[in-house]
C-alpha cells in the first residue's frame, strides 16, 4: 500500500466512467494520492499546468490513434512527467504504440486492480520518492 508524507498529484485521463473506475481502484488501496480529473487533451494539459501533477494515467479504449494522440501530447507538455497507460486489450497491440508515444507501462483493464495498483507503486518508488 502507498502511504506517502505529502498527497502525491495523479492526472487520470479518460471518460467518466473510466476516471470514476480508476477513482474507485485507487482511493481506498493507496493513501497519499490526489486524483485530479481531466476528459481529454486539452484538459490534461491545463491540469498539468496548474498543479504539480506527478503522475498520470492515460486511457487508450479501442479506438487507439486518438487516444495515442492524447497521450502523446500529455508527453510532449511534460517529457519528465511518468504516465501509465491503461488499455482495453492485452498489451500486445497496445503496450508498444503506448510506449513509443510517452508510456512507461500499460496495464490492461481486465487486470485491474491488482496491475494497476502495484504499478502506480511502482512508480512512486521509482520516480518519486526521496525528490
Amino acid at each position: 500500500m502507498v502511504e506517502a508524507t505529502e498527497r502525491i498529484p495523479i492526472l487520470v485521463v479518460g471518460d467518466a466512467r473510466v476516471r470514476t473506475h480508476v477513482r474507485r481502484i485507487l482511493e481506498p488501496r493507496t493513501r497519499g494520492l490526489a486524483i485530479i480529473e481531466a476528459a481529454d487533451a486539452d484538459e490534461a494539459i491545463a491540469r498539468i499546468d496548474a498543479s504539480p501533477v506527478r503522475i498520470a494515467i492515460v486511457d487508450l479504449p479501442t479506438v487507439l490513434t486518438r487516444h495515442l494522440e492524447v497521450l502523446r501530447r500529455v508527453h510532449d507538455a511534460r517529457p519528465d512527467l511518468p504516465i501509465l497507460a491503461l488499455g482495453a486489450l492485452p498489451e500486445a497491440p497496445y503496450g508498444g504504440p503506448a510506449r513509443r508515444a510517452g508510456a512507461i507501462g500499460y496495464v490492461w483493464e481486465l487486470d485491474l486492480p491488482d496491475a494497476l495498483v502495484h504499478m502506480v507503486e511502482m512508480v512512486i518508488e521509482a520516480f518519486l520518492l526521496d525528490r
